[in-house]
């Protein structure tokens, strides 16, 4: 602590004795503690917290600010044995980002590593951070006691957290080499090419530091198609659900289109009737209302129980509020809706409207790739002119997807995206607080309930028709 800190720390003390002479109120015991503490006089500072915890004032293992404080203040003033019992019995419920870190402190003083990576592996499950203070030592210690395979999960979970932090970044591609993780660690040495400024971790400085990323990156990683990363399981597929009078025409070439790019037959379902409720549209009528619409459509027609992908199509296109007129949604808990609106009113050309359609039918599949494994909105790759990219066709595109999407879609679970679709609609998407337009009201769940008795007709008059019977 600098001097003059410390000079006026001492001051402040004095003062708060001056003014609160004794017999002193217990408010103005734990004020005079408090500042006990943050001068450094931890021994004082701690018998008067003792005292009042003895008389039931305070609870150190009730108050997540003041338990933070304890732990320090048992490590610094009574020893290693009185602080770990304390730390071991507080309750999670307590448990928030600064006691962790005080935690974490105390282990790492008193030398006792494997300590120090129990409290800090259960501290990055819980996720109750805001800072986790030195990475560096945390991944060292964590390489130093975790497997290969572990401290690559761990470290993921951490950059899920701070994503791209460069000391994060260099930790999973040390562990990524380890364990032969070669395409995906030259995949990271690129991605942090790419930055203005990346540390010097583990050289004498930046400039050594990037030669040897350099030559980890190699050549840059192609970007490919997904037929041409890994071919989907045969007992998966993948489905387009018309909605009312779709050109089918348009949907059977995207569909085709987009079939190669995966290597598997998209299949394109019987189409099933338009809403005709009034909160799907808009005041005038010109269009769905998008995130309403998602929710009549998720809860009439759910995925076949092979699907990894279900796509609705409609012919109109919808408001999406803060957003304006789109002509794509996804929707979490929803699922995905497109629009071949736009594309008729605006292109001329057949070759290329089949081209967008197809684009955004590949683009959509993204969000169960990456929300299946965890990949949020703000993790998630755009990097133009990527076919996963949101406004694709602003620039030159490639058919094709950028190295970070070929890594996501390398290592998502099949199974994980079949459960994650399976599930579809979720509950969360019908709570009254899920968005911030419209808000789900009794009478939205009763037309709900009545558009699913008439595309449940509607299809079993299809299967009549197509049985004969």
């Amino acid at each position: 602590m600098p001097q003059v800190q410390k000079d006026f720390n001492d001051y402040v003390v004095e003062l708060l004795r001056y003014t609160m002479p004794s017999p002193r109120q217990d408010a103005e015991k734990e004020i005079i503690a408090d500042a006990l503490f943050h001068n450094g006089d931890w021994t004082e500072s701690l018998q008067i917290y003792q005292a009042l915890a003895k008389d039931g004032l305070v609870d150190p293992a009730d108050d997540w600010i003041l338990a933070s404080d304890y732990i320090c203040l048992l490590s610094l003033g009574a020893g290693p044995g009185e602080a770990e019992r304390f730390i071991e019995n507080l309750p999670e419920s307590v448990y928030q980002n600064r006691s962790y870190l005080q935690a974490s402190n105390h282990y790492r003083r008193m030398g006792n590593e494997a300590g120090e990576v129990a409290i800090s592996l259960r501290r990055i499950r819980s996720g109750k951070w805001t800072t986790f203070g030195d990475f560096d030592h945390l991944g060292q210690i964590l390489e130093r006691n975790l497997s290969p395979r572990e401290l690559l999960d761990t470290l993921k979970q951490l950059d899920r957290e701070f994503q791209n932090m460069p000391v994060v970044q260099w930790h999973l591609l040390k562990a990524e080499l380890k364990l032969d993780l070669n395409e995906d660690a030259a995949l990271r040495a690129q991605m942090l090419l790419k930055r203005k400024a990346i540390g010097q971790y583990g050289f004498s400085n930046e400039k050594d530091y990037r030669a040897w990323l350099q030559k980890i990156a190699g050549a840059p990683s192609p970007w490919l198609k997904a037929n041409e990363i890994r071919a989907i399981p045969e007992h998966y597929h993948m489905y387009l659900q018309p909605v009312g009078e779709i050109d089918l025409e348009l949907l059977d070439a995207a569909a085709d289109m987009a079939s190669r790019f995966f290597g598997t037959r998209i299949i394109i379902r019987p189409a099933i009737p338009e809403p005709t409720q009034r909160d799907v549209y808009t005041n005038d009528l010109s269009g769905y209302v998008g995130q309403t619409l998602l929710r009549y459509l998720a809860s009439a027609r759910k995925p076949p129980e092979d699907a990894i992908n279900q796509l609705f199509v409609v012919n109109r296109r919808f408001l999406v509020y803060g957003r304006g007129q789109v002509r794509d949604l996804y929707r979490m808990g929803l699922g995905t809706v497109i629009s071949t609106d736009l594309l008729q009113s605006h292109i001329s050309d057949e070759g290329e409207r089949t081209r967008r359609l197809a684009a955004m039918i590949i683009r959509h599949f993204k969000y169960y790739v990456e929300r299946s494994q965890g990949i949020s909105f703000d993790d998630a790759p755009n990097n133009k002119p990527c076919v996963n990219t949101q406004f694709y066709f602003s620039q030159d595109p490639k058919f094709a997807y950028c190295p970070e999407c070929v890594a996501n879609y390398r290592n998502a679970s099949w199974d994980q995206i079949h459960a994650f679709v399976q599930a579809l609609p979720m509950k969360i998407a019908f709570q009254p607080d899920y968005g911030s337009r419209p808000k789900i009201r009794q009478s939205t769940i009763d037309n709900i309930k009545s558009y699913v008795d008439e595309v449940q007709a509607a299809m079993k008059g299809i299967e009549e028709a197509a049985t004969g019977h």
